[in-house]
């Protein structure tokens, strides 16, 4: 009885690939998308990749923005006798871009500031190109 068992499950594994799913049904969907493909007339040789366009001042934008790396940046406020240090990646973050981007149109002359509180936090090239700038809070320093 075991041996017809074994068998059965061997032929149910035999009917399924790799992933697990049957056999049967992806032929189907293999069928269905060359029955598409031929639908509207698209072959293989049709379809084409189009490169991604490229920040031609790229270079530059990362030899700055790596300029920043392991720098210490440490915000307080004084309020009412009390010295109160900023830990928020967004408070933080928003305040980074105004530091950060004096330093970066100096050299990078077609820089520009995105909206206040929106995506992209910067633009490049007449806005074809779209920056956001991510902030992370060191938590060693917090522990």
């Amino acid at each position: 009885m075991s041996k017809i068992c074994d068998n059965e499950n061997k032929k149910d594994d035999e009917d399924k690939n790799d992933d697990g799913n049957n056999k049967d049904n992806n032929n189907k969907e293999v069928d269905i998308i060359s029955d598409l493909i031929s639908e509207f007339n698209i072959s293989k040789k049709s379809i084409q990749v189009l490169p991604l366009p490229q920040y031609n001042r790229e270079t530059e934008l990362i030899k700055i923005c790596k300029s920043f790396e392991n720098q210490s940046i440490v915000l307080y406020a004084h309020f009412m006798g009390n010295i109160i240090e900023f830990n928020d990646n967004n408070i933080i973050g928003n305040i980074l871009e105004n530091i950060f981007y004096p330093i970066i149109k100096k050299t990078i002359t077609d820089f520009e500031q995105g909206p206040k509180q929106l995506s992209p936090d910067y633009y490049a090239n007449n806005r074809e190109f779209e920056f956001e700038q991510k902030a992370f809070i060191n938590k060693l320093r917090h522990k």
